[in-house]
């Protein structure tokens, strides 16, 4: 039974000579630095769509709060009661309207990066399997 453990070991030491030996290291690294830059890039790219999103929300509050004000304005400002209440309502459903678009824009903005992220890490997905291909084939 001994033997049979130390003809086991042997083998294994073997093996991992042969692996240490054939596979390049350094190329091993290389890739794996080329992800953590893939990684990286894909991050900056979340990044910039989440600052893009925000500021186009902060742009549409803006907006909305002048629209608003101008609106509030008009109303205390006539003497028509039923005026006053078609330029709310108008305005009201001129709102509703421009909520609807932009959660759509919100929604889309977010769709973008995620792809635009997606996108590079697929890239590397796939460069990394022909890099490990090659290293495999040096290696045999």
């Amino acid at each position: 039974m001994t033997t049979t453990t130390n003809k086991a070991q042997s083998a294994l030491g073997t093996s991992e000579k042969i692996v240490s030996n054939a596979l390049d290291f350094n190329a091993l690294i290389d890739a794996q630095k080329r992800n953590v830059e893939a990684f990286n890039k894909a991050a900056k790219v979340i990044s910039d769509s989440t600052r893009d999103l925000f500021t186009r929300q902060a742009a549409l509050v803006q907006q909305s709060l002048s629209e608003g004000a101008s609106v509030f304005q008009d109303v205390i400002s006539s003497r028509d009661i039923q005026v006053a209440l078609q330029k709310q309502l108008a305005y009201s459903q001129n709102l509703a309207q421009k909520a609807s678009a932009a959660s759509k824009e919100s929604v889309e903005i977010g769709i973008k990066g995620a792809n635009d992220a997606f996108s590079v890490l697929r890239a590397r997905a796939e460069e990394g399997v022909t890099e490990l291909n090659s290293l495999v084939k040096a290696a045999a």
